[in-house]
């Protein structure tokens, strides 16, 4: 993930490790239709709101390919806190991006805060 201070993890190979598979989860999330709509029509907040279940949802269904980051999301709160924050904004501003980028105009301004 491109920003915030998140540790994930305890060495350089788990840290990129970690990377990767959130960035695969971010990736997976904006080609959702559920996902796109949600970002379309809601600001930012109602927008983490909206996609909560469906981000844990995904990793657990990854789960065989990173097991200790998944079971860390789940049972660390302190460390979803972080993590799903800094997910879900780049999750929006990914789709808004894409999806206003691609209708050829700005439209309608979004609260993003």
């Amino acid at each position: 993930m491109s920003s915030g201070k998140a540790d994930f993890g305890s060495s350089r190979s788990s840290v990129a490790e970690d990377r990767l598979f959130f960035q695969q989860i971010k990736e997976r999330a904006c080609k959702s239709e559920h996902v796109i709509q949600t970002a379309l029509a809601n600001p930012l907040d109602k927008f983490e709101l909206g996609i909560r279940k469906l981000i844990e949802d995904m990793m657990i269904e990854r789960m065989g390919e990173n097991d200790k980051i998944v079971t860390r999301y789940m049972a660390d709160r302190d460390f979803q806190g972080t993590a799903f924050p800094i997910l879900a904004r780049e999750i929006f501003e990914d789709v808004q991006r894409k999806q206003l980028g691609s209708a050829g105009k700005a439209g309608p301004a979004r609260d993003a805060t």
